[in-house]
């Protein structure tokens, strides 16, 4: 009687230990992944402005309301003129931290030291023309009023930064800067950047 020999199907030792670390490779980079997809998405939804609820804001005189409709687009009721631009410094640093930041060292010539030498070039034209200076003298050219105006909204924008150190928008964390204080200064500056952006 003839006896047939049954072929061994197992893969050879050396294929299993390889198929092993592969998928032991392949699940340590999906936990990976899904941790760091974990972290994006809680630091972008920790970035998000507060729609709802109230807010204790030192600096406030008398208490302000923000209703915002339903785009987005807040509607400031202040007891006085110094609490709403202290507000609105607040919510616009809340909306458009990073854009203010980023129109503000555009237009001073400050780019190059967060984003890279490739600036440089568009530094020294901005500083050549000395727009922070302008914005320092038209400040100082202000009637006391309308500059503690401005001040007001510096103050606003500084206390959102304050309040925000650990949750503000992501663009400060991946380029591993935190944003200077607001000044009066600034906020002319963004006038004049505007300006100049409209006159080519």
């Amino acid at each position: 009687m003839a006896t047939t020999k049954v072929p061994d199907i197992a893969a050879p030792p050396k294929r299993r230990v390889a198929l092993k670390v592969v998928i032991l490779l392949l699940s340590v980079l999906l936990l990976v992944f899904l941790g760091a997809d974990a972290w994006l998405y809680h630091a972008a939804k920790a970035a998000l402005p507060q729609l709802d609820g109230s807010l204790n804001l030192p600096g406030l005189h008398a208490p302000v309301i923000v209703l915002r409709d339903e785009h987005g687009v807040p509607a400031i009721q202040a007891a006085s003129l110094d609490d709403l631009f202290f507000a609105q410094g607040y919510v616009t640093a809340q909306d458009r931290l990073w854009q203010m930041d980023m129109t503000r060292r555009y237009a001073s010539g400050d780019l190059a030291v967060i984003l890279g030498p490739d600036l440089v070039k568009h530094d020294t034209q901005q500083r050549i023309l000395g727009m922070r200076q302008m914005a320092q003298r038209g400040v100082a050219a202000l009637s006391p009023r309308d500059r503690g105006y401005m001040e007001d909204y510096a103050r606003g924008v500084n206390a959102y930064i304050a309040q925000h150190q650990k949750t503000l928008p992501l663009e400060f964390r991946f380029l591993t800067y935190f944003p200077h204080a607001w000044t009066p200064d600034d906020s002319l500056l963004v006038g004049l950047s505007m300006y100049q952006y409209l006159n080519g």
